[in-house]
Order: C-alpha cells, then sequence, then structure tokens
C-alpha cells in the first residue's frame, strides 16, 4: 500500500488508501518546475518571492483562475502604494487560491509573506500549518498551528489540529491537555474524542480508549477508522467477543471535523482536476455513489483521462456496479491495451465472477505489461493454485514477494506450492529458514521447518537437533496433535525413540478424544514406525491434503485498497 505518513494519512490519506496522488498534485518533488522566481513584478525588498508553478497540468478553468489571482497580484506589487494590510490580504488570498488546488510552494510562500505584513492575523499561519500537514509533515505543520493558537487563544480548532499533530510526532505530554480542552466543544467532540481514544491507546490505556471510541462512535456513528482502535482495544482487554465485532466493522472513514477555514478553500477550488479529487475523497470516506456523481461530473469535462477512467471503474465497482466497472475497464483497454492496472482490476474481478480462463488472460498480461506488479502476479498464482498447477504458482508468488517481501500469505502460498510441486528438499529447506528468520512467531512455517528438518528423506536437509528446538518451541505454546507429533518425529531422528513413542501415543490419544478421524491414520502409522525404533522420513504425510482451501477472490479490498501512480 502507498500510503503518507502518519499525519499525512488524515488529510491525503485518500491518495494513498484507494488512489495515490496525482503528478499534477503540485507537490514540489512532483513538479521539477517549482520553484521559479516570479517574472514582472517584484515583491518588496524584505519579502521573499513567491515560485511560479508549473500550470500546463491543469484543467484550463482552473489555469484562468489561477493566472488571474497572480496577474492581481503583480499589479498591486507593481503600484507599490497598497496599505500593508491590504497587501497581506491580497497575499493570503493568493496562497489560498493555490492551496486549493493543491500547489504548495507557491501558496507556502503566499502566506508567510502575509504573515510578515500581518503578524497578527491567526489564518495565515493556520493555512501555513494546514498546508504541511496536508503534504504529511507533522512536524513542520506544529509551529504554525501553535501560531496560529497564539494569535487566536479560542480558535478550538488549531487546538485539536495541534494536538492531533503532536499525537502523530509521539509527543503524547503535550497531545493530551488541548485534545481534553477540545473535547469540550461539541461541534468537536467527535473528532476530540477519537484523537483520545488513539492517545490512550498509544499509552496502552485500554480502558480509557474504549471509553473514549465509543464516544466518538456515539457522537459520529459513520466515523468507521475508530472501530480499528476500539476493537485492538477490546482486545487488548480481553474481550474478544467486541474486540471482533468491531474489527469487522472498521473502515477508513474519521469523524468529522468542522472547520471554517478549511471550508473557505474548498470553495475556491474549479475545473475537473479538483472533481476528480473530491470524487477520491469520497470514496475514502465510503460515499461511493457520491464519488461515482464526481467522476461522472469530471469525466464529462475530461472524457480522455484514462486514469480517471479507470479510478471511475473503482467507484463503480464499489458502489455495487459490478457491470458498469467491468465495462468502464474494457472501454479504457479498447484505447489502451497496455494499461497495467486496468488489466489486473478486470482479471481480479472476472476471477470474483467465475470466469477464471477470463482472469488468467487479463492478469498475464498485466504482468507481459509490468513485469514487477506484484498485485497481478499474486491473483495469478491463486488461480494457478486452485488449478493444481503448483510450479507456475510458485514461480508466480516469487514474483509478487520479490515486490512485496512482507506479504506472509505469498510466502506461506508459495512454500505450499513448492511442496506440492515435489520441488527439491534443499529449495524447501533454503525457503523455510528464509521465511522463518523473516517471522520466526509464524506458526505455519515453524511447523514446515521442523518437519522437514525431522524427517526429510535427503540426509543433507535434515537437522535433529534443530527439529527438536522448532518443535518445542510450538508443542509449549499448544499442545495440538499435530504438534506432539512433529516434537516426536524429531526426537526421532536424534534416536530418542522412547521419548518419540511417549508423544505420539499422547498425540494420537488426543486425536481420538477430538474426534479427529482425520489424523488417526497417520498418527498410528508413525507410532508403529517409533515403537520400531524406526525415525520418520516423510515430512508432511498427508501432503495431498496440505494445502487448505484457498479464500475466495476479494475483488472488493483490490479495488478499494490497490495503489495507483495516477488516480486522475
Amino acid at each position: 500500500m502507498i500510503c503518507p505518513g502518519a499525519a499525512g494519512r488524515r488529510w491525503l490519506v485518500a491518495l494513498g488508501l484507494l488512489l495515490a496522488a496525482s503528478p499534477a498534485a503540485g507537490h514540489p518533488a512532483a513538479n521539477p518546475t517549482e520553484p521559479r522566481p516570479v517574472s514582472t513584478a517584484k515583491e518588496p525588498a524584505h519579502l521573499p518571492p513567491v515560485p511560479i508553478p508549473d500550470l500546463s497540468r491543469l484543467d484550463p478553468p482552473v489555469q484562468l483562475a489561477l493566472r488571474e489571482a497572480r496577474a492581481h497580484l503583480d499589479s498591486v506589487l507593481a503600484r507599490g502604494a497598497e496599505p500593508q494590510a491590504d497587501l497581506a490580504e491580497t497575499y493570503g488570498e493568493t496562497g489560498m487560491l493555490y492551496q486549493a488546488h493543491l500547489l504548495f510552494a507557491p501558496a507556502q510562500a503566499c502566506y508567510r509573506n502575509a504573515m510578515r505584513l500581518q503578524p497578527r492575523d491567526h489564518r495565515w499561519p493556520y493555512y501555513l500549518g494546514y498546508a504541511y500537514e496536508q503534504q504529511g509533515q507533522p512536524r513542520q505543520a506544529a509551529p504554525y498551528y501553535a501560531a496560529a493558537l497564539e494569535r487566536k487563544p479560542d480558535l478550538a480548532v488549531a487546538r485539536l489540529r495541534l494536538g492531533r499533530v503532536y499525537l502523530d510526532l509521539g509527543r503524547f505530554q503535550k497531545a493530551a491537555p488541548l485534545l481534553q480542552t477540545a473535547v469540550r466543544i461539541p461541534a468537536l467532540k467527535g473528532a476530540a474524542s477519537f484523537s483520545l481514544g488513539e492517545l490512550a491507546y498509544a499509552r496502552q490505556d485500554f480502558a480509557q480508549a474504549v471509553h473514549w471510541l465509543e464516544q466518538t462512535l456515539r457522537v459520529d456513528p459513520k466515523a468507521t477508522r475508530a472501530q480499528y482502535t476500539l476493537g485492538l482495544a477490546y482486545r487488548s482487554l480481553g474481550n474478544l467477543v467486541q474486540a471482533r465485532r468491531h474489527l469487522a466493522l472498521r473502515g477508513e472513514a474519521e469523524p468529522e471535523l468542522p472547520d471554517p477555514l478549511v471550508d473557505a478553500l474548498l470553495k475556491l477550488s474549479t475545473g475537473q482536476r479538483m472533481l476528480f479529487k473530491y470524487a477520491v475523497d469520497a470514496v475514502r470516506r465510503g460515499e461511493y455513489e457520491h464519488a461515482v456523481h464526481m467522476f461522472r461530473e469530471g469525466l464529462a469535462l475530461d472524457g480522455d483521462n484514462l486514469d480517471a477512467r479507470v479510478s471511475f471503474a473503482r467507484a463503480l465497482y464499489l458502489n455495487g456496479d459490478k457491470r458498469g466497472a467491468k465495462l468502464e475497464l474494457e472501454a479504457v483497454l479498447e484505447r489502451e491495451p497496455r494499461r497495467a492496472l486496468a488489466q489486473f482490476l478486470l482479471g481480479v474481478l472476472n476471477d470474483e465472477t467465475g470466469d477464471a480462463q477470463a482472469a488468467m488472460e487479463h492478469l498475464r498480461r498485466a504482468t507481459a505489461t509490468a513485469p514487477e506488479h506484484p498485485g497481478a502476479h499474486f491473483y495469478l498464482a491463486n488461480i494457478l493454485m486452485r488449478r493444481g498447477a503448483y510450479a507456475q504458482a510458485a514461480r508466480h508468488y516469487a514474483l509478487s514477494l520479490h515486490q512485496e517481501p512482507d506479504n506472509t500469505y505469498a510466502r506461506l502460498r508459495e512454500i505450499l506450492a513448492l511442496i506440492k510441486s515435489s520441488a527439491p528438499q534443499s529449495i524447501l529447506r533454503q525457503r523455510l529458514e528464509s521465511a522463518y528468520a523473516r517471522d520466526p512467531t509464524n506458526t505455519d512455517f515453524a511447523y514446515l521447518l521442523g518437519a522437514l528438518l525431522a524427517a526429510s528423506p535427503d540426509a543433507a536437509v535434515r537437522n535433529g537437533p534443530r527439529a527438536v528446538t522448532v518443535a518445542r518451541a510450538l508443542y509449549q505454546a499448544k499442545h495440538t496433535p499435530q504438534y506432539g507429533e512433529l516434537l516426536a518425529m524429531a526426537y526421532a531422528q536424534v534416536g530418542d525413540f522412547s521419548k518419540a513413542t511417549d508423544l505420539q501415543t499422547e498425540a494420537l490419544a488426543t486425536a481420538v478424544a477430538q474426534g479427529r478421524t482425520d489424523l488417526q491414520s497417520r498418527l498410528l502409522a508413525n507410532l508403529s514406525l517409533f515403537q520400531a525404533n524406526k525415525p520418520c522420513r516423510s515430512p508432511w504425510p498427508d501432503r495431498k491434503n496440505l494445502v487448505v482451501k484457498l479464500p475466495a477472490t476479494d475483488a472488493f479490498r483490490a479495488f478499494k485498497d490497490y495503489p495507483t501512480d495516477a488516480a486522475y
């Protein structure tokens, strides 16, 4: 998942959860033409110049609005006799227009000049702090929110935003009093309660976290992001029933935060690009019907924007219109077949609706266009796995892991596919050792590795003492028949058949008591070996059934969360 930093998730999270930020977003790092000095008019000597951004990628209405605003600023500067307060207003309003269209470098320059000319006005440091927060830079945002609060101590929303920034920075002692003051304001109660809940959870005060997050949901039931932390807090308190209930309801929508200053920014935006941004924001909030409407409005002005059309297809799917999403993706691919994201999404959609052959074709095209596309390789491997093409599945899981090495599901499935395809024992040990080293708490990796070390038919792969260590840790944590048998296999490998027999007998008795008829014949067979002082030479006697049934394709998650380099 491509995602901004902790503070940035609040204000720019839609550009990372469903869709990543557009190249036209105006962030300095994405716009090599910034900064450039102002051309004709000159600022007063004590004020730095405002850079001229590259507007060529913006929609014509936006370009017109920004050029007119800049021309007005230049004309005011050219006259040179403007009252200081009026010049500050001109700088500030020009900065607001730039910020409304995510052109942060000139916006920030405008606000700094306005602050110098109008040092007691709270608006300019507030907007400057908000601009930094939009870019995921809480450390830079904090002093400007503090400056806004110093200029206007009753600006409660600045108190809340500063508290949230300190929370994101881990400065809990500074965050707490700000948030506790903000929560007393009725309009801010939901948002402040949510932040207090996050603060309490970060401090491991799980009872207080539950208190504040429950209050958040009473004030704003649509704030589904609170469900996640609330579920974790209940789990930490040992209330697993409530934990499961709230975790099942988790989403991305944060509590509403009434903010007249930010609302004033939004009213300045124009053009289809902003319609697309509003659509992405609506997706983040789970307002899929509204997102569909916004995308339609934007595409009516810019029908050739294929990035936006792919995003529109995603919104259609999330709003329940799978057929519309499929038609939109097919239309995009008719015009540009080498769009890997569209091929990937169409493959996932076909797999979900039961057309595995069409799904494979689209996913293969996605990997042909983008050979390192981790999602396409992963979903293609799942289909191949279900079809019994284990060697091919293992290859695609490995290609997916090359880009996403932390995907534990892909790593486990690659290993299972290798086992099912009768890969060399040395390769299996190498993969399992690597997986176990990355995640020694993963019981699947530990079990598979322990069995291989204890019972591999390849003498060069077996390692009895290490098998005992791995198996004993599993068995001590949980006395299951499988783990008991695993430890018995390990003891048999080191020649302690008495312990192996005792453990195997206990494992068989447990399986019988639990009604595990699926295990009993295998346990009996190994018990006979150990009683005859013979080690096991089959790591996974039930290899045929080793791979559990793969879950159904979760297309909703792919459509909602899979990242893109260009949302519109």
